[in-house]
């Protein structure tokens, strides 16, 4: 039976096995799947033919350059690709966007974030990727295509983090 696993790391299950000699970790469990979320483990999934469909999050394989190689591998392999990122907020949406721009033909789609907490808008300035008829406009600004803006995060932080963004 396919099951969410995680925050998505993986969405389509084929198999419980052993990853490593010895150590068996059962992919198909109701707990949070969690490992080191590098390339190299993915590599191990995908050439072992464990998962139908990835869902890498962008923040944490790495960024966009790991996550393409993961996408265009997994292509490679026949396996399905669906990134995920709905905790990154306008910063991981940017870059998922424009991600999905150049993913190869396994590429699914990706889960929309949603503003929450709600001030994840007053500390971005820029594109504000609307949806219309489920697509997303890449923007053509330079970088992501937002701006943040570190005075505004600085009213979100917590006491003890509130020199985080001093020099």
């Amino acid at each position: 039976m396919a099951r969410r696993h995680g925050y998505g790391r993986l969405l389509t299950l084929r198999a419980s096995r052993s990853l490593h000699p010895g150590h068996a970790v059962h992919l198909d469990s109701d707990s949070h799947w969690r490992t080191d979320l590098s390339t190299q483990n993915f590599v191990e999934l995908i050439e072992r033919n464990a998962v139908n469909v990835l869902g890498p999050d962008v923040a944490d394989v790495g960024g966009i350059a790991e996550m393409k190689f993961i996408a265009e591998y997994a292509d490679l392999h026949g396996i399905q690709f669906a990134p995920h990122g709905v905790f990154d907020g306008l910063i991981g949406l940017a870059a998922q966007t424009h991600l999905a721009a150049v993913l190869p033909d396994n590429y699914i789609a990706f889960e929309l974030p949603k503003a929450e907490p709600v001030w994840w808008l007053d500390i971005m300035e820029g594109e504000t990727f609307p949806v219309e008829d489920s697509h997303i406009e890449v923007p053509d600004s330079p970088g992501l295509g937002v701006t943040f803006i570190p005075e505004e995060a600085k009213k979100y932080l917590r006491e003890e983090d509130k020199d985080f963004f001093d020099e």
